[in-house]
């Protein structure tokens, strides 16, 4: 007997790459009224959904082969590549914007060289990452420890 929180993630297929994903790891794509192909950042725009790698290559392979058209399974009006990917990255750093106001609202985020350090603690890691796991030899995020 399975636990409930040992459930599978749903699965989609990427319509560029063709390899098969946790949706959560995708790009959801839905079609506006007008058959617009737009981004669906939040996975919550109501319709039928295609999914892409969170990566330009298979949305530009997609728009190239002219996936969109079999998985809506109707002729369908995209923006060039670069714009599309262009508008998903502008997406993207307003969420990540908007995520940050939220931290610094609540008191969640620090900033300043010495306020940092501060809050890192002497036993943070190395000085140029402040990373606070390291292996014997390097620290995690890749630079040279500190010679003590």
């Amino acid at each position: 007997m399975s636990r409930p929180n040992d459930k599978e993630k749903p699965q989609r297929s990427c319509l560029g790459c063709r390899e098969t994903r946790d949706k959560d790891q995708l790009l959801r794509f839905v079609l506006s009224p007008q058959d617009e192909v737009l981004p669906d950042l939040d996975a919550r725009l109501p319709g039928r959904g295609a999914y892409t790698c969170i990566n330009s290559r298979c949305l530009e392979n997609a728009l190239r082969q002219r996936l969109f058209n079999r998985a809506f399974k109707r002729e369908v009006s995209t923006l060039p590549p670069d714009r599309i990917v262009a508008m998903i990255a502008s997406l993207m750093r307003e969420r990540i914007l908007g995520y940050l106001g939220l931290a610094n609202k609540s008191g969640k985020i620090i900033s300043g060289g010495a306020l940092v350090s501060d809050q890192a603690g002497p036993d943070s890691g190395c000085r140029g990452c402040f990373r606070k796991y390291r292996s014997e030899n390097s620290c995690v995020g890749g630079c040279s420890p500190d010679p003590m």
